[in-house]
């Protein structure tokens, strides 16, 4: 008969040991992300909020309201997968009764809710719109999407394409400098409760390699 009960002792207690530790590290890593999803989300949208303060890995959440346009988008074996788009915070100067852009960050929507794709596209039409009008007639956009997730650093490529997108909006070097902030808002998307229950099996699987390996005859 072969199996576990045939191989030595000391090896079936490493392979208990080796589980217990990759369990801890999962664990760890899920307890970490968990924690950080239950601390309160900061709301983009209030208007006291200054975004030169916006950093990476705060959870954020906001009802997106004004995206300036798509610049970029991830495909997979040829299907499209996610779109990165920028979206600005808007200042109301009530001297002038103007309304400008003091702050651009990235929005990443999957395509786990084609329904996104479809009401950004939308938000980003209404908000051109009355963007251009000059006559004060048309109404300011009222489609929202809902974001929870984290503020993250942009990739090379990110940057890059969002740089060029700007440039072709004639946003200047000075503006860019001043308003731009390189990071984007993804999604929750946690695996954090996932993790845990990965970790708490494998603990409980190390225990009974461990457990085993003490009560079996070395042959």
């Amino acid at each position: 008969m072969f199996g576990i009960t045939r191989e030595p002792k000391f090896i079936t207690m490493i392979r208990g040991a080796v589980v217990g530790l990759l369990a801890v590290i999962i664990i760890v890593i899920g307890l970490i992300d968990t924690i950080k999803i239950m601390q309160p989300a900061i709301d983009l949208n209030d208007p006291d909020l200054d975004w030169n303060t916006l950093k990476a890995g705060q959870h954020v959440e906001m009802d997106v309201d004004f995206i300036m346009g798509q610049y970029m988008y991830t495909t997979d074996n040829g299907s499209e997968i996610d779109r990165d788009y920028l979206m600005g915070h808007l200042a109301y100067d009530e001297e002038t009764d103007l309304y400008t852009i003091d702050g651009i960050v990235g929005l990443k929507l999957g395509k786990e809710s084609s329904r996104d794709f479809s009401a950004a596209d939308l938000i980003i039409e209404n908000c051109v719109r009355w963007w251009l009008d000059d006559s004060g007639r048309v109404p300011m956009n009222t489609i929202t999407i809902h974001v929870d997730g984290f503020l993250q650093n942009m990739n090379a490529d990110q940057k890059g394409f969002a740089k060029e997108y700007m440039d072709k909006q004639q946003f200047s070097e000075e503006a860019q400098a001043k308003f731009f902030h390189p990071l984007y808002i993804c999604k929750n998307a946690s695996a954090g409760p996932v993790l845990l229950g990965v970790g708490i099996v494998m603990a409980l699987l190390s225990g009974g390699l461990l457990f085993y390996a003490i009560k079996i005859k070395q042959y």
